[in-house]
């Protein structure tokens, strides 16, 4: 039905009013960053634009996991220098004792002994298969032969070490997967302390990981079990959903959070967590799952008395006259005073009801 604009509407039109949800520790953000203006001070047209409507509340996930030692120092004398917390792959180097160079390789035992031409075992094959790893093309067999010699000296000239037919006890720490992350015990963190030998210096982490968040009892109401999360740490992502949450003596909320499946967060990727026994990383909780379509303000959107909810889309305009015509939609989110809808087309202009008091 088409009517000009200014004519007395019938019947009993209920706005949809939608209360602004709080802002609490944490903050909620709006996708995109520059919406559609939905506060007027008299009727209005907008374009209806093409926009991804959400709202997300960004708060801390606490991530627990105990630590295990990795390995034990073997080397005597001043640290001189140390790579310090964080993640570790093949070949990368640990800590420095004096000028020897200690390096990390993929193995499940640890280095033994010392490792020179004719050695056989499992820790020979450990070294070979970091050598591959780093293209230095050895055969993986577990015996040092003349072409492990080849590598071992051709590595040790690409790290400026000593050349010499051996990698003695002290110079490679085994971790059974790599990467990994590992802790520094804090009392060999520093560059300059003194080691004798059998210190244990090095961390990782053991078990499962923990993620749990806590919230106050309003953010709590606002995130029901099964409210999608994004934990983020460096370039991961991982994606998780909200379970039950127990209330403490303090009247904070703790909330667990799982795999959408029920699993770790983290799957097979926990070892990229950081290093450290407690970790804080940022968590977008999605308050209202982001949609992108045709986008319009609250303030279009009429319910009409049998219950079906219209915009007034522009039909036409001549001079000052604005023809309307009464369009059905579908509201499919709604987030910050803006409705996505369906119904409608982005570049078409909808009519906008002034945002006034019933008696002005």
């Amino acid at each position: 039905m088409v009517r000009r604009y200014g004519r007395v509407i019938s019947g009993v039109v209920v706005m949809i009013i939608v209360a602004a949800a709080a802002f609490w520790a944490g903050r909620v953000t709006l996708r995109p960053q520059e919406p559609v203006d939905q506060v007027v001070a008299e009727e209005s047209y907008v374009e209806v634009t093409e926009q991804e409507l959400g709202r997300l509340m960004t708060l801390t996930t606490t991530v627990t996991r105990p630590n295990i030692a990795l390995a034990q120092n073997f080397l005597s004398g001043v640290i001189t220098s140390i790579e310090g917390n964080g993640e570790f792959r093949q070949g990368d180097s640990l800590y420095t004792v004096g000028d020897t160079e200690v390096f990390i390789a993929e193995g499940a035992i640890p280095f033994w002994r010392d490792l020179t031409p004719g050695t056989k075992g499992e820790d020979v094959k450990q070294l070979q298969k970091m050598l591959n790893a780093l293209d230095f093309d050895v055969a993986e067999n577990g015996e040092w032969e003349t072409g492990t010699t080849t590598a071992v000296r051709a590595w040790q000239r690409d790290k400026g070490l000593a050349v010499k037919d051996e990698v003695g006890l002290g110079e490679l720490v085994a971790a059974p997967s790599l990467p990994i992350s590992i802790s520094f015990d804090s009392e060999y963190s520093t560059p300059g302390t003194q080691v004798a030998g059998g210190e244990t210096m090095l961390f990782a982490a053991a078990g499962e990981p923990e993620f749990e968040m806590e919230v106050a009892p309003g953010q709590a109401e606002m995130m029901p079990a099964g409210t999608a999360v994004e934990i983020h740490h460096a370039d991961e992502t991982w994606h998780g959903v909200t379970g039950e949450s127990d209330v403490g003596d303090d009247e904070m909320f703790t909330v667990n959070i799982t795999a959408p499946d029920g699993g770790s967060v983290c799957g097979d990727t926990c070892s990229l967590l950081p290093a450290g026994e407690t970790n804080f990383l940022t968590t977008d909780v999605e308050l209202v799952p982001s949609v992108m379509g045709p986008v319009v303000p609250v303030s279009a959107v009429k319910t009409q008395p049998d219950g079906v909810t219209t915009v007034e889309v522009v039909a036409d305009h001549e001079e000052d006259d604005i023809l309307t015509d009464d369009r059905e939609v579908t509201i499919v989110t709604v987030a910050d005073g803006l409705a996505s809808v369906s119904g409608v087309k982005p570049g078409e202009r909808v009519k906008v009801f002034a945002d006034k008091p019933n008696d002005a």
